[in-house]
């Protein structure tokens, strides 16, 4: 092959094949494997979804070896062909600060509805606890609220920032009171293969769990 034929190749070639070791990387198809070790024949270690965030960490033979973003340090190797520097489709994605920013303003519109209606607020401050983690203060008049009221306060809020938050990883929301001792929370967490549960705890004021954690 002469050195002009090799190099139009490169230029067809994926973006992916420009990257290095601590670039960004994204999954570039549905459910693509990540393994153990650099070999089709390696276990199957979980599968990822279209757009899945990841950091690269090395090559060896056709294969990446990633750390893989909001999985809990989690790392495997996947078929280089499969990943990209880009995400799928280039679509314009907020970034993590705009996200949240946008989840933060509606809290406080909804907020702005409470106070209007009944002239009291129910939250006072959200707060950004990165990896997919929103704190979210809660005033007296919220914490004295009926249980069955709190909690459907709390999934709507979840609904919101999973709306925010877009990437379908992930996420909590944990709503504290004004000495910072957390009331409720609520998260979706990823199993070793990506299966998504929805968790729900409630937690008084004292510390002691009174809620049901329950998967769907």
């Amino acid at each position: 092959m002469t050195k002009a034929l090799t190099a139009a190749v490169l230029l067809f070639a994926p973006s992916i094949a420009w990257a290095a070791p601590g670039d960004t990387l994204y999954v570039q198809g549905n459910l693509v494997n990540v393994r153990s070790a650099p070999s089709i024949s390696a276990s199957v270690l979980m599968k990822l979804g279209m757009g899945h965030k990841l950091i690269e960490f090395e090559r060896k033979n056709g294969w990446i070896h990633v750390g893989i973003v909001r999985m809990g340090g989690a790392d495997g190797w996947i078929f280089d062909g499969l990943v990209g520097a880009e995400r799928a489709g280039g679509e314009s994605v907020a970034t993590a600060d705009q996200r949240f920013t946008n989840f933060e303003n509606t809290v406080f519109d909804l907020n702005e509805r409470v106070r209007q209606t009944a002239g009291v607020d129910f939250f006072t401050e959200v707060e950004n606890l990165g990896d997919g983690i929103v704190w979210v203060t809660a005033t007296n008049a919220w914490v004295e609220a009926s249980h069955s009221d709190r909690e459907s306060n709390l999934n709507t809020l979840f609904d919101l920032w999973d709306a925010a938050e877009g990437s379908g990883l992930p996420i909590m929301v944990q709503i504290v009171d004004q000495q910072g001792i957390l009331v409720m929370r609520k998260a979706r967490r990823a199993s070793i293969r990506m299966r998504t549960s929805m968790t729900l705890e409630t937690v008084t004021i004292g510390g002691s769990t009174i809620g049901t954690t329950t998967p769907e």
